[in-house]
């Protein structure tokens, strides 16, 4: 199988759940596209569009927010892709046991004749949106959250440049807690320990807000 690498975008702070998510597929009317049309033939299934996919999501399982931007488009253009039926995903995804997901598709619809290569794309979990700093440093602060439990957990990704700190504000923004150490490096489950060594359990229960500050970083979910 080849593999292709499946982009990330910044659309989300808040982590998103695989059982939450749905991969949608977009056709793209082809009326205007005349040197394709009569390229193709493939069949009388060919069909007037293109096929790319787009990202949605739900907190319920009922109400979704889809994008507009494609999550997977057909890739290099190549003599039989670029066509209706191209990158057409296969139902779910699959744990790849080593903190991804895979994705399968097909490609070189055009032909009926040639062979179907199975492509794989592979995304970090809970990596389908992550909220992201350039270069320059740049400050996130949540709504009001509330949680129980002893620990605050990070799935993020910096350069060697980059980096994560984050503190704890109150429900009104006054800072309660020490900055933590320096967050850096690329993993989905990270343990943040604070600079003055006391514990995220203490703001169990009551309403607050963390305020991250980055560079040169993602910062897929929390926990």
């Amino acid at each position: 199988t080849a593999e292709r690498e499946v982009r990330q975008g910044a659309v989300s702070l808040e982590s998103i759940h695989v059982e939450d998510v749905g991969i949608l597929l977009r056709g793209e009317d082809m009326s205007n596209k005349k040197d394709l049309i009569e390229h193709d033939v493939s069949g009388p299934r060919a069909g007037l569009a293109l096929t790319d996919c787009v990202f949605m999501c739900s907190r319920d399982g009922v109400t979704f927010s889809r994008f507009n931007e494609a999550f997977l488009s057909c890739g290099t253009e190549e003599e039989n892709n670029w066509v209706y039926g191209d990158n057409y995903l296969a139902y779910n995804m699959i744990d790849s046991g080593r903190d991804t997901y895979y994705m399968y598709s097909m490609d070189n619809r055009r032909s009926y004749e040639s062979d179907k290569p199975l492509y794989r794309y592979e995304i970090r979990k809970d990596g389908f949106a992550c909220y992201m700093s350039g270069g320059e440093e740049k400050i996130l602060v949540t709504k009001p959250l509330v949680f129980d439990g002893k620990d605050l957990h990070l799935n993020f990704s910096t350069s060697a440049f980059g980096y994560i700190y984050v503190d704890v504000l109150s429900e009104e923004g006054e800072k309660i807690s020490e900055e933590s150490f320096e967050i850096f490096g690329n993993i989905v489950d990270r343990k943040i320990s604070f600079a003055d060594g006391s514990s995220f359990e203490r703001f169990a229960g009551e309403p607050v807000r963390l305020r991250f500050r980055m560079r040169d970083a993602k910062l897929f979910s929390l926990k």
